[in-house]
């Protein structure tokens, strides 16, 4: 176990980021960032609004550096949510 004291708590992360765009019959999440529990609440209005878009959904999730398991668990909620597959943009393998 490796104790960096140098960088204080809550510095140095990748603060995460959770957007919605909605054009053209599509919904686009755009996800950056760690998404963790800390970032639940951004999280779950975004995964609100895109579901009430009632739009196939695309996750832009190519800048995410983290997922703990509650952003998997509201991913699989939109999938089960949205009409038509859910479509994943450029996942980096922390997501796969």
């Amino acid at each position: 176990m490796v104790d960096d004291r140098s960088t204080p708590p809550g510095e140095g992360h990748d603060a995460g980021t959770a957007s919605v765009m909605v054009a053209h019959g599509r919904t686009r999440l755009v996800l950056s960032g760690e998404i963790d529990v800390a970032l639940s609440s951004e999280l779950t209005e975004a995964v609100a609004e895109a579901e009430a878009s009632r739009n196939p959904v695309e996750i832009d999730a190519r800048h995410v550096t983290f997922m703990d398991s509650s952003g998997v668990a509201l991913l699989a909620r939109l999938a089960h949510r949205t009409p038509g597959p859910l479509t994943m943009i450029k996942p980096p393998d922390v997501v796969r």
